[in-house]
């Protein structure tokens, strides 16, 4: 299984994929339990979505920390603009997931 975390301060969306073939949106989670939440989902791989600034540092740190504190691959991946295809994709405020989603679907593009 493949997850895909859009990554935010205070939440994160998380994707899944089982077979390489469709990105699904999972959940939204505090960023504080994101990593109870991975550890949970034991995935082989997690996707990190990476943008521009300080919202990439902050990513790439996580990343580095997923795979230092739980020992998973993880891959980052642009996710420039997801936010705002994921705001026309629905209404909902709590889009994170969503936003996953089509990082992983850019991932599973690419693979």
């Amino acid at each position: 299984m493949i997850v895909a975390v859009d990554y935010g301060v205070s939440r994160c969306g998380l994707a899944v994929s089982f077979e390489q073939k469709l990105a699904e949106p999972l959940t939204s989670v505090k960023t504080e339990k994101v990593f109870l939440k991975l550890k949970d989902l034991k995935p082989d791989l997690v996707v990190v979505g990476i943008s521009a600034g300080k919202s990439a540092r902050l990513a790439k740190a996580f990343a580095k920390e997923v795979e230092n504190v739980l020992g998973l691959k993880v891959v980052m991946v642009d996710e420039s603009l997801t936010t705002m295809e994921a705001k026309q994709i629905t209404n909902k405020k709590d889009d994170d997931a969503i936003s996953a989603a089509l990082i992983l679907e850019r991932f599973l593009e690419d693979v």
